[in-house]
């Protein structure tokens, strides 16, 4: 028993390894999903197949102030699942993030994740992802109040470079507590507007949430988070109702930047949310407010047999 327990120990172990040796916090422009409970891949490796189904997609679509010209948009992809024949969980994410009017960001990585007991109760998963981002950065979309500057950029660039992130999760019946790192490496920018002085830094985010039974399928689910990118840090604190484990809605709040509104329902292999950004403190000037919709596919063989029957 002692030799069969501490084989996934020591794989886990040297994950552990080499998680811990990446530990040190630098980053730059960040954003952070509104809806990124129902999927975390793309922020921490170490969520892939957690759900243990041997395949789950989720696409993520968010429009920022889109009454603007020109408007900020974000697309990520996630796909994860359990794969029995190596008794690990393999992922891939693949983002498209349109951070200014200037410069387009896309990555694709491919994760890795082994998840093992630590007590009757817990599971632990630790992850690595790798892949490759590509930055671009295209001064004729900048607006200048004098077109004449002799400073006004005008080379287009376009760099690529590898890719790399870890984390950790630690799962329960009804607490989830996870690190991810993401951009393993990548040093602070000058920001002189050159795509490589622009590639995205490293990036810490964290996360807790615990589900609470409140009455007859209905459960109360507190959650906080916390992104540290480049000095800034972006917290933030929420609640969901969950009824039948299906229908949820909630509300969360980022300090001096946003009151998150959000809802959504399961039907039988689908998952469908809908989250509204409403600006407060310096973001409340900016017009559009933050749309974003989610739709997730999950190949649960039990809710596959119980497919409803045509009349």
């Amino acid at each position: 028993m002692k030799h069969i327990l501490y084989q996934p120990f020591k794989r886990g172990l040297l994950l552990l390894v080499l998680i811990a040796g990446a530990l040190q916090v630098t980053a730059q422009d960040a954003y952070l999903l509104s809806q990124q409970w129902q999927s975390r891949l793309n922020r921490n490796p170490a969520a892939a197949g957690v759900s243990g189904n041997p395949l789950d997609l989720a696409m993520f679509y968010r429009n920022q102030w889109g009454n603007l010209d020109d408007a900020l948009h974000t697309t990520v992809l996630n796909a994860e699942g359990y794969v029995p024949d190596i008794k690990s969980n393999l992922g891939f994410t693949f983002s498209y993030d349109k951070p200014t009017t200037a410069r387009q960001n896309v990555s694709a990585l491919v994760s890795y994740a082994f998840r093992f007991d630590v007590s009757a109760k817990y599971k632990l998963s630790l992850g690595l992802a790798a892949g490759i981002m590509n930055r671009s950065f295209d001064p004729g979309k900048l607006v200048y109040d004098d077109p004449g500057d002799p400073g006004k950029l005008t080379e287009k660039t376009s760099t690529a470079k590898a890719d790399f992130s870890a984390g950790a999760e630690l799962t329960g019946d009804k607490l989830t507590v996870g690190l991810g790192i993401t951009h393993l490496g990548n040093s602070t920018g000058t920001g002189t507007g050159n795509s490589e002085d622009w590639l995205s830094q490293q990036q810490v985010y964290t996360y807790a949430r615990y589900l609470i039974p409140a009455a007859h399928k209905f459960d109360v689910v507190p959650a906080a988070s916390w992104l540290h990118y480049e000095g800034d840090n972006l917290f933030e604190l929420g609640v969901s109702g969950l009824f039948d484990k299906k229908y949820w809605a909630g509300v969360a709040w980022r300090p001096d930047a946003a009151v998150v509104l959000s809802a959504g329902l399961e039907f039988y292999l689908f998952r469908v949310g809908y989250a509204y950004d409403l600006g407060i403190g310096d973001s409340k000037v900016i017009d559009g407010g933050v749309h974003e919709v989610m739709v997730q596919f999950s190949l649960n063989k039990s809710k596959a047999k119980a497919k409803p029957k045509a009349e």
